[in-house]
């Protein structure tokens, strides 16, 4: 449910299983979602249906993560709409998304906010990468499975070439013989001068020298 239709038509593919992106489009509008207005804990994510053009919101209930609502949209205002209806909740766990994090602080201001796993481990991703950069250097040069202090020492050696396989190769350029037993000459180009090509030219040659 959390991939895009293309996405999962691609992992699918993967599987085995042949499916267009509108047949699964197809089979997410035949499903039913059963709302609970007393739900008290709830996920809340943006989901694509089509990656760079349609989005939905999708909320699920954090007890058994079974899918309880897909909101048009990614914006506040669907949220809002569908947060009046669950007073309840007292837990969402969300993304980083303003939209969603400024919808539940109007219609549910005591309510408590946390980051969802995966964005956790994105956040903690991103700080240690910014670690990563500051502390180790912007090289590292490895030797024999162990880390060198400083750039090792270059060694240049002069490449020669296989004499012994060169000497294994046979050239023979050597023209076949006709029948008659003399050398067989290819020439590619047409030296036809009565021929419209090269009657032209001759008038172009002449014109320009004149």
């Amino acid at each position: 449910m959390f991939l895009s239709n293309e996405g999962a038509s691609k992992v699918l593919a993967l599987l085995g299983v042949k499916i267009s992106n509108d047949s699964i489009q197809r089979l997410y509008d035949r499903i039913e979602f059963v709302d609970n207005p007393d739900v008290e804990e709830v996920g809340i994510d943006d989901v694509a249906i089509r990656k760079g053009q349609t989005y939905a919101t999708a909320i699920y209930d954090l007890k058994d993560h079974h899918l309880i609502a897909l909101l048009n949209g990614r914006d506040a205002e669907s949220l809002k709409e569908w947060l009046k209806g669950h007073k309840k909740i007292r837990l969402v766990a969300r993304d980083r998304a303003s939209a969603y994090a400024s919808a539940i602080n109007a219609i549910l201001p005591e309510c408590t906010q946390v980051a969802d796993r995966f964005h956790l481990l994105q956040n903690l991703l991103g700080y240690l990468k910014d670690i990563f950069k500051k502390e180790m250097p912007s090289k590292v040069y490895i030797q024999d499975g162990k880390v060198l202090e400083n750039e090792p020492e270059k060694i240049w050696q002069e490449k020669k070439p296989n004499e012994e396989y060169i000497a294994s190769l046979h050239y023979d350029n050597t023209p076949p013989k006709n029948p008659d037993g003399s050398r067989r000459i290819y020439d590619d180009k047409k030296h036809l001068l009565t021929s419209k090509q090269y009657i032209t030219q001759a008038e172009n040659r002449k014109k320009n020298n004149n």
